[in-house]
């Protein structure tokens, strides 16, 4: 008979440290992940609450006010990056269960690109072969192309992977980053053959 008060004590003991930690009342986190977040200016919402601004370079977001348990949550882009064409929420809507935070909300913005244009000269013929990074491009006679399309503050790096028989090309302004700005609208890379 005296151990069964002794319990009820240690038994209420944990359910006060357990609700103190915020393990009782139920609340648990609301985030996920983030893919191409690479400027200052994401600006998110859970349910048209407060917003809560993202950090650039951040691949995970959670927003710091908890969400009860059992409650449903429908996240928002408030503003995309100023460097982003648009940002989109995958798995926007969901009721929380007690005891598991919800990580599985995926934000994906797409970054505003730019034409890499390449303009080749003094081809004789042959086959000349550019690469930047994954992307090859072969060429076989003079004159301008667009390679492709490069985000905003993304590195390029056009380079020759092959030279033409008989001749040796070399690139100008192929390597750099994209600005993040309206200007230049193209990014314009010469290759000159002799």
């Amino acid at each position: 008979m005296i151990r069964s008060p002794l319990r009820a004590g240690v038994a209420l003991a944990c359910a006060l440290s357990l609700s103190a930690c915020g393990g009782g009342d139920g609340e648990f986190y609301l985030g996920g992940s983030i893919i191409n977040n690479t400027a200052e200016g994401l600006v998110v919402t859970n349910n048209g609450g407060s917003d809560y601004a993202v950090p650039a370079g951040a691949t995970t977001f959670y927003f710091p006010d908890l969400v009860d348990a059992d409650s449903s949550y429908r996240v928002e882009i408030k503003q995309a990056p100023k460097n982003a064409e648009k940002c989109e929420v995958i798995s926007p809507t969901g009721v929380g269960r007690a005891t598991f935070n919800i990580n599985t909300v995926e934000i994906v913005c797409t970054l505003k690109s730019k034409p890499l244009n390449v303009n080749v000269s003094g081809l004789r013929g042959g086959n000349l072969v550019l690469v930047n990074g994954s992307v090859r491009k072969d060429v076989t006679a003079n004159g301008s192309f667009e390679m492709l399309k490069a985000g905003w503050g993304q590195p390029y790096g056009v380079t020759v992977y092959e030279q033409p028989s008989g001749q040796t090309c070399t690139v100008q302004n192929g390597v750099g980053t994209v600005p993040s700005a309206d200007e230049p609208k193209t990014i314009d890379v010469s290759v000159t053959c002799a």
